[in-house]
């Protein structure tokens, strides 16, 4: 039973370790991602058409989302050992449908789907 339960704490820590590194990992390029895609909003280096600035903008939106998906993954991982606290927030739920219809609509729109 000892050994089991040293087993199971053993293969946890790989788990948190595993998910630590690859949210470095994937935090590293999509930071660059978010920040390029700003950089072209911000219209720096020349005005952009509504077809690009539209492209941009969802670049820079779906950026921000995986990189939210990502902390909520290292948050997990902190909760489970015990590192962070859990706390309540007022959620405003017609701008949480609105962004789910809006990472859905490009996906959805390719396989004749609405939303």
């Amino acid at each position: 039973m000892l050994q089991a339960k040293m087993a199971a704490e053993t293969a946890n820590r790989a788990k948190t370790t595993f998910i630590v590194n690859m949210s470095h990992e994937l935090r590293t390029p999509l930071n660059a991602v978010i920040g390029f895609s700003d950089l072209l909003l911000s219209e720096t280096f020349g005005p952009l058409n509504e077809k690009q600035k539209r492209y941009a903008e969802n670049i820079s939106k779906s950026g921000n989302h995986l990189l939210d998906v990502i902390n909520d993954v290292l948050d997990i991982s902190r909760l489970e050992l015990g590192n962070i606290e859990l706390y309540y927030e007022t959620v405003d739920i017609p701008a949480v449908i609105e962004e789910v219809q809006r990472v859905l609509s490009s996906l959805s729109a390719g396989k004749k789907i609405s939303v």
